[in-house]
């Protein structure tokens, strides 16, 4: 018998708008040792969450748990996210929050907005 793995999702509120663009995906590879990451994410191309707003690459498309060993999980290159839906990591020094890496994700094709609660 074959396996298969099978995934739900909830409603979480990450996409804004309508999503007149196309989402695109990718698959990551996310080291080892990196903490417990939620959906919404933003990372950078090394699989680690942001830590500089000039990181961004992608966006996480589900919670990963990293901490004892390698993940390979999806990230959405491209979208209209919803502002208070996402994170980021925490830098080694000063402070990041999402806001702040609105204008390097807009260059990638990453827009981040705030939804109307």
């Amino acid at each position: 018998m074959a396996m298969q793995e099978k995934y739900t999702t909830g409603v979480d509120n990450l996409f804004a708008a309508n999503q007149t663009m196309p989402v695109v995906t990718d698959v990551i590879k996310v080291p080892s040792g990196e903490s417990v990451m939620k959906r919404g994410t933003l990372v950078a191309s090394t699989g680690q969450a942001v830590t500089a707003a000039a990181d961004v690459y992608g966006v996480l498309a589900e919670d990963v748990d990293a901490s004892k060993s390698d993940v390979n999980t999806v990230i959405f290159l491209t979208g209209e996210f919803n502002e208070k839906a996402m994170s980021v990591g925490t830098p080694t020094s000063g402070t990041l929050s999402v806001s702040d890496c609105k204008s390097s994700a807009r260059k990638i094709g990453i827009f981040i907005k705030s939804n109307q609660e």
